[in-house]
């Protein structure tokens, strides 16, 4: 163990895997986009991740500091505002969990069986528990207590400030999520992947749903969304434990909530990110099922988005196994920013004190805070001082139903249109035809050329039902969006 510096310890904490209940990874506090990085640290080797193949966890940040696991079995505190170590704590075996951070306590597991509790400030060991058994998913600290599944096939309990035993549940599996706490009640995985709900203070079960749990669950309020087996969303009532609806049959991979935002990572076509104001209606069966009334925020050709963190009006995330970080406009549901950096992304952007950090691949995490330039622009706009045309298709949009309108220009360059060009796509029994896609002569020229070797169309069809189009110049898909009040 060393320490070098010391920090201030405040108030504020991250008491569970992804900070809270809705999986946020925020603190809800602004980042308004470009970003700019601040610093890196480089660990001495790379930087564990917990959880599911596309929903893992690694950072906690606390007391404006970063807690992060190595596989060089050390736990790191990292100066949240300056990217300087602020100690190291040697773990026996390599560490097992996403630290938590509450009153002043980290909490994090070890491969040898035990569960540390150290001092934030300073890594002193206030106590350290072992059952004899792994401990299988990050814990969560709430009440008081210190909540955690293990290997022996049950859930248990730890006063948070002695580390002493206060109950134990056998649930009779050792498949574990990482317990959630909402309303004094722990949810947690039972056998078969049943959903439980145990009284937070004794252990005590509330109630049992039957639903199989595939990931963690993220709450809403007095409701419970839920990933099941296929890819399925459902809604359980937390009070209860009765199904409320089911949203999708299949399809979706990760969830989280932040701002009033259910936030949906879909793994057919179209593929990417998906966004339901959950403000809109009551958390019963008038919510939305299958997608159909959801926004497509951000569509990926290939790979995997991860869940998102949202800072103010923006939502950030990874591209994950690529380089690339980006974010969208909530209130718009549109993609507005984006960088490509020098290493992989591993794990989703965490919020919190007004900046994203971010781990990545080779041991790297990095820091960004929003550009101070008052100009940024924070909404859908068009940009007459930078026309940016995509490679591939990019920007989304979700026809209304009836007439469409088409901006009077190129859909690639913005000059004058003087040609047009029909598009279509059939999904099953049903075909989707456009006429009227506006090129200047020269753009219809290229996209026209065939065998490959000319450019891919300035607008296509990606999906029929409902009808989604995707367009590769930024300027022309904001004023098709505008024309249209899409926005």
């Amino acid at each position: 163990m060393t320490s070098r510096h010391e920090n201030p310890v405040g108030l504020e904490g991250w008491p569970m895997r992804r900070r809270d209940a809705a999986a946020s990874g925020s603190d809800g506090s602004s980042i308004i986009p470009p970003l700019e990085k601040v610093w890196e640290f480089q660990a001495r080797k790379k930087i564990e991740f917990f959880g599911d193949k596309f929903d893992k966890s690694a950072l906690a940040v606390a007391y404006s500091t970063i807690f992060f696991g190595s596989k060089d079995k050390q736990l790191y505190a990292v100066d949240a505002l300056t990217g300087q170590s602020c100690w190291t704590f040697q773990m026996e075996k390599d560490v097992a969990t996403t630290p938590i951070v509450s009153d002043g306590i980290v909490y994090v597991a070890s491969k040898n069986k035990h569960l540390y509790a150290l001092d934030a400030k300073t890594s002193e060991i206030r106590w350290q528990h072992s059952i004899g058994h792994d401990i299988s998913a990050t814990p969560t600290m709430g009440h008081g207590l210190v909540f955690f599944g293990s290997g022996d096939k049950h859930i248990y309990a730890l006063d948070a400030q002695t580390g002493q035993q206060q109950w134990a549940f056998n649930n009779d599996t050792k498949g574990h999520i990482s317990p959630i706490i909402a309303e004094g009640k722990v949810l947690a995985i039972g056998k078969g992947q049943t959903l439980l709900a145990l009284n937070a203070r004794n252990g005590e079960l509330v109630w049992e749903q039957k639903v199989k749990v595939f990931s963690n669950p993220v709450v809403v309020g007095d409701v419970i969304i839920l990933r099941t087996d296929a890819g399925g969303l459902e809604a359980v009532s937390l009070k209860e434990g009765t199904q409320l609806l089911k949203m999708t049959k299949n399809g979706t991979r990760d969830i989280n909530v932040n701002k009033g935002m259910l936030f949906v990572t879909w793994m057919f076509e179209p593929k990417g990110v998906y966004g339901y104001n959950v403000t809109r209606t009551k958390p019963d069966r008038s919510w939305p099922g299958m997608l159909l009334s959801w926004d497509l925020a951000y569509r990926v050709d290939r790979g995997d988005i991860s869940t998102p963190a949202v800072g103010g009006d923006f939502a950030f995330m990874s591209w994950l196994n690529s380089k690339w970080l980006f974010g969208i406009n909530v209130a718009k549901v549109m993609n507005r920013w984006g960088i490509q950096l020098d290493v992989s992304l591993k794990a989703p952007p965490v919020i919190s004190n007004g900046m994203l950090y971010v781990a990545c691949d080779k041991g790297k995490v990095l820091a960004f805070k929003g550009s101070s330039d008052p100009h940024t622009i924070r909404t859908l706009e068009p940009r007459p001082d930078k026309h940016y045309v995509a490679p591939e298709p990019t920007y989304l949009a979700v026809l209304p139903h009836g007439t469409i309108l088409w901006p009077q220009q190129c859909c690639l360059c913005e000059g004058p249109a003087t040609e047009t060009e029909k598009i279509s796509l059939t999904e099953g029994d049903t075909r989707l035809e456009l006429p009227g896609v506006n090129y200047c002569a020269l753009c219809k020229q290229k996209v026209s050329k065939r065998f490959g070797r000319g450019e891919k169309p300035g607008v296509t069809i990606v999906k029929v039902k409902p009808p989604v189009l995707a367009f590769r110049s930024e300027n022309y898909w904001v004023k098709f969006m505008e024309a249209n009040r899409l926005r």
